[in-house]
């Protein structure tokens, strides 16, 4: 059934039906300047985008005209733009989909027109002596508990952990898909396309749009009105007139991480750039992977690119070739494994950063070795933002077991693993019933510590329950502050280190480990990156895979180790080990293979 949605997904994203590439050209035409930043990893598209909107870099000749709208693609991405355009006058940062909620306004949303249970959330805002308690809802919390009671209805699984996939969260997927590639206008093929596969999956879309609509009164505990999610929103933008910044049309528009764009928002984009004067998009097309999350394609990209260069379209293109981040020559091993699988662009000869004394090396070692390596590190306090990067979350949950299983506490860039919150949650509830008993708590004996951990879990369970209350004490021991009392440190570590609200990159952007996805970490970048080569399926390598790994290479400011499958498993290599190193020879960087010594 998976391979049926996923072949399903894989022909609406090869024929997005809502988005015609030739007007959006013919539209281009008409623009004062368009401009496109190209740039490679780590060099500095968002900071340009950023100078472009505070008058610090001129387009065409001329400083760009406001009122203008700034586009992220990404709440994260919001954020730095945000904090470092606090001096554009004229300009207002944002999503395309917070843009689409504003039009509608927020409570018309799931979690507000729709109240859904356990959604909301209560924040406690310190300003000085002041705190101040604020309860608001989680849309996308409430869209997918939503999501969960209708595939319960229906019968189908359904997991609330994002690195879990059931079949109930896959065909709320291909919904998503189909709405950013096809539109909502003929919904109902997708639900007769869905019967054909299992009826299950039909009534489970027909049921959401339905309790959406208002159509139906009640699904579970939830009471249905009409409401949007934040897929379901963004086609209202195609139905609005362009935006307004201070009561006033815009004139420019400015759009970082453009190459993820789906057909729905450049059919959007199409709409609105008929009103504007100036148009910036800034990104690189090799870093697309999010084409089978979206429907994102590059070919728009290109074009834009190429009618620019040709002059077809008025307007200038942007180079920035240097990267402050990654090391030279690991910039052509990362080029040269994505050009075996993909088309040569005339960016290719982009240049990494020059350090003396670093020369970059990969390294290829057991997941053993590696785990050692870091529980080393760590015991000596020289652990210092290290990113785990694999291409599937089932590679992420064998790394997480396992580091936890060792006494190794990591971060996340996404959100924390359920499994991760059910454990950390044990843990901390066993401290506090020990620190509650004890005079003195640093230094405490094991046995003492054991017997506040819950009797009733199986060996394993128990065994990682145990580490995480020793890592938690041997942390607190280690970074106690001058003047800090034993219960302060350990406090300190069990907010720091132990709660599932600060486990993220988001909250804690300082780490010294994290471990997620190659996706999470796109405009990330760590001291040294380990790439776990572990995929659960055989699949052939294309472009998609080829631009993952293009940008797992490009994350880290040192070296790169590379981590066949661990013997045992069913975990298969994501991209032969051969063409690593291959390439990596081509590029005059040292290959040290250091399984062979295991």
């Amino acid at each position: 059934m998976l391979a049926r949605l996923e072949a399903l997904i894989k022909y609406l994203t090869a024929k997005p039906r809502v988005f015609d590439l030739d007007y959006f050209m013919d539209a281009l035409a008409y623009l004062d300047c368009v401009v496109v930043v190209i740039g490679n990893p780590g060099t500095g598209k968002t900071e340009y985008s950023t100078r472009i909107m505070r008058g610090k870099a001129t387009v065409c000749g001329k400083t760009i005209p406001t009122p203008g709208l700034g586009l992220a693609f990404t709440n994260a991405d919001m954020a730095e733009l945000r904090h470092r355009t606090e001096d554009a006058y004229g300009f207002r940062i944002n999503t395309l989909h917070a843009e689409a909620v504003s039009r509608v306004r927020i409570k018309s949303m799931v979690g507000y027109a729709i109240e859904v249970p356990g959604s909301k959330r209560v924040v406690r805002i310190r300003r000085g002596e002041y705190e101040y308690i604020r309860e608001f809802v989680d849309i996308a919390l409430a869209q997918e508990k939503l999501r969960a009671t209708i595939a319960r209805v229906v019968g189908l699984p359904y997991s609330m952990d994002p690195f879990i996939e059931s079949l109930g969260n896959r065909v709320f997927h291909v919904f998503d898909i189909y709405v950013h590639t096809q539109g909502v206008s003929d919904i109902e093929r997708l639900i007769n396309k869905l019967w054909e596969f299992d009826p299950r999956l039909s009534r489970a879309v027909k049921l959401y749009i339905d309790c959406l609509a208002g159509k139906v009164s009640r699904v579970g505990d939830i009471n249905c009105s009409p409401a949007y999610d934040f897929t379901t929103v963004l086609p209202e933008l195609l139905r609005s007139s362009i935006p307004a910044v201070n009561g006033e049309m815009i004139h420019s528009l400015v759009i970082d991480e453009y190459q993820d764009w789906s057909p729905l928002m450049n059919a959007i984009l199409a709409n609105w750039i008929k009103y504007v004067d100036y148009l910036v998009v800034a990104g690189d097309p090799d870093q697309l992977i999010y084409h089978s999350l979206n429907g994102a394609r590059e070919d728009t990209f290109l074009s834009i690119y190429k009618a620019v260069k040709e002059g077809r379209v008025k307007g200038e293109i942007i180079h920035l070739s240097q990267s402050h981040r990654v090391l030279e020559p690991l910039n052509r091993l990362a080029v040269g494994v994505l050009r075996k699988y993909t088309k040569p662009q005339d960016w290719d000869n982009w240049v990494g950063r020059k350090e003396e004394g670093s020369a970059p090396m990969i390294h290829i070692k057991t997941w053993g070795q590696v785990r050692e390596e870091l529980l080393e590190l760590y015991n000596n306090n020289k652990l210092r933002k290290y990113f785990i990067l694999a291409p599937v979350n089932a590679s992420v949950l064998y790394a997480v077991r396992s580091l936890l299983n060792h006494g190794i506490v990591p971060f996340f860039l996404k959100s924390v693993p359920s499994m991760v919150n059910h454990y950390v949650n044990k843990a901390r509830k066993a401290i506090k019933n020990y620190i509650g008993d004890k005079a003195t708590i640093l230094g405490a004996l094991s046995d003492d510590i054991n017997k506040y951990i819950p009797n009733d879990l199986d060996p394993e369970e128990f065994r990682i329950v145990r580490n995480i209350i020793k890592f938690a004490f041997e942390t607190a021991s280690r970074e106690k502050q001058s003047g800090e009392s034993d219960f302060e440190a350990l406090e300190r570590v069990i907010n720091d280190y132990l709660n599932p609200k600060t486990m993220t990159y988001g909250a804690n952007p300082n780490a010294y480990l994290y471990v997620d996805t190659i996706h999470t970490a796109k405009g990330l970048e760590a001291n040294h990156v380990i790439l776990l080569n572990w995929d659960t399926k055989k699949r052939e390598i294309d472009g998609y895979l080829a631009r993952l790994w293009y940008v797992g290479l490009t994350r880290s400011r040192g070296s790169i180790t590379i981590v066949p499958p661990p013997e045992g498993t069913k975990f298969v290599s994501a991209i032969p080990l051969s063409v690593i190193t291959t390439e990596a020879k081509k590029a005059g960087i040292e290959v040290i293979n250091h399984a062979k010594q295991a």
